[in-house]
């Protein structure tokens, strides 16, 4: 096999590597950061009333980050109850205990209108960027590769 033969095909693999690092990162993106997209759109909805709450108690999750277990709020308003998407470590969650704040409820759920994000999509972004930086590198590299395979061809090395 001859060398020009031999980059065409580290261009294909370095392409197809891009490939499925590309689609890697989206998956994992949209697969941690759904719960919170649908929680702001649903908070950023001016269709539903803004009630006042108040942060009530913590709920466990099975999440860890660096060793630490994570926490969601759960708040009350005029006697119904929800949970807030983001989640906290327990001294963060233990100190917004008794705060209130403001919610947005449609259809028997309520949002808190001080939206933040969740470890989740944060870990999601980084993902996206990591893998896709890595995706962009080995495309660009496969790129490279595949005009120097051409010149060599043309070459007739």
């Amino acid at each position: 096999m001859n060398e020009s033969r031999i980059l065409k095909w580290l261009a294909v693999g370095a392409m197809v590597f891009a490939l499925i690092f590309s689609a890697t990162a989206l998956i994992v993106y949209f697969f941690t950061t759904w719960p919170e997209t649908n929680a702001l759109r649903f908070a950023q909805n001016e269709n539903h009333p803004v009630y006042t709450a108040v942060y009530t108690e913590t709920v466990r999750t099975n999440t860890h980050v660096n060793n630490e277990r994570m926490y969601r709020l759960r708040f009350e308003w005029d006697g119904n109850y929800g949970q807030t998407n983001p989640a906290f470590t327990l001294r963060e969650a233990e100190a917004r205990i008794g705060q209130t704040v403001q919610v947005r409820v449609g259809d028997g759920s309520a949002v808190p209108l001080d939206f933040e994000r969740s470890v989740h999509s944060t870990v999601g972004f980084i993902i996206l960027g990591v893998f896709g930086g890595i995706a962009f590198f080995a495309l660009v590299t496969g790129f490279v590769l595949m005009a120097i395979s051409k010149r060599r061809a043309e070459a007739g090395m």
